[in-house]
C-alpha cells in the first residue's frame, strides 16, 4: 500500500482536475456493476474513506469518518516525515483505515 501511495503521488501534477460530474456518473456507474455492486448506495454504504497528501514538506494521512448523513468528514491527520519509507506510510494508511470502522 505505500508503495503504491508514493508511485502515484509521484505522478500526480499538483493541480486540481476538473470533473464534469454529470459525464462521469455513466461511467462510474458501469464500473460499479462491473465490480459487483448493485449501485453506488450500496457501495457507498459500505466504503471508508482514508486520504493521504505531501506537500514537500510532510505527508498527511487523513482518515474520514460518517456522519449521521452519511458524508464524510475528516479528522486529525496522521504527519510522517518527507523521509519516511513506502513501508511507514502503508503502515500509517492501514491504522487511518483500521481507526474508521
Amino acid at each position: 500500500i505505500g508503495q503504491a501511495t508514493l508511485e502515484t503521488l509521484s505522478r500526480l501534477s499538483g493541480q486540481v482536475t476538473e470533473v464534469n460530474l454529470a459525464t462521469a456518473r455513466q461511467p462510474y456507474l458501469a464500473y460499479l456493476k462491473e465490480s459487483g455492486f448493485k449501485s453506488s448506495t450500496v457501495f457507498e454504504k459500505g466504503a471508508s474513506h482514508v486520504a493521504v497528501h505531501f506537500d514537500g514538506e510532510h505527508y498527511e494521512v487523513v482518515p474520514h469518518q460518517k456522519d449521521e448523513s452519511g458524508a464524510f468528514v475528516a479528522e486529525s491527520p496522521m504527519r510522517l516525515a518527507p523521509e519516511s519509507s513506502a513501508d511507514a506510510i502503508g503502515k500509517a494508511v492501514l491504522a487511518a483505515f483500521n481507526a474508521v470502522r
